[in-house]
């Protein structure tokens, strides 16, 4: 990998905060999931922000491939905030059963994914 002493330090920070949460859970101070999940929002539309504006410095097919990743990035978002939160009880919403909610929500997030390796396919096919 081409990863530079930064990049791995944000990636082992991200991580080290990931298992201290859940560390801080098990000896009994709860950290909420609800705040905890809304940080996703900024850090979504952050990301999101980020690709479109390497979109429009590079253009033409490389905009294409970052435009499917900005929206396997939305669609992670948009699925996967609400997602988190409506696992701690499963209600019934809208009428609608938690079945359904349980398929929509695991399909969002399996799009996102379908998404984002699609524009990451891009790139592969495009540089043979």
């Amino acid at each position: 990998m081409n990863l530079e002493r930064k990049d791995i330090t944000v990636i082992g920070s991200a991580l080290i905060l990931s298992i201290l949460a859940g560390a801080l859970n098990e000896l009994g101070t709860p950290v909420p999931i609800g705040p905890v999940t809304l940080l996703m929002l900024p850090a979504g539309i952050i990301s999101i922000l980020f690709v479109y504006l390497a979109a429009q410095q590079y253009g033409g097919m490389v905009a294409r491939y970052l435009y499917f990743i900005a929206t396997g990035i939305g669609v992670f978002l948009l699925t996967t905030t609400p997602h988190v939160i409506w696992h701690r009880g499963e209600p019934e919403m809208l009428g609608l059963n938690p079945s359904f909610w349980y398929i929509f929500y695991h399909g969002g997030i399996l799009m996102s994914y379908f998404f984002i390796g699609y524009g990451f396919y891009l790139f592969y096919k495009s540089g043979q």
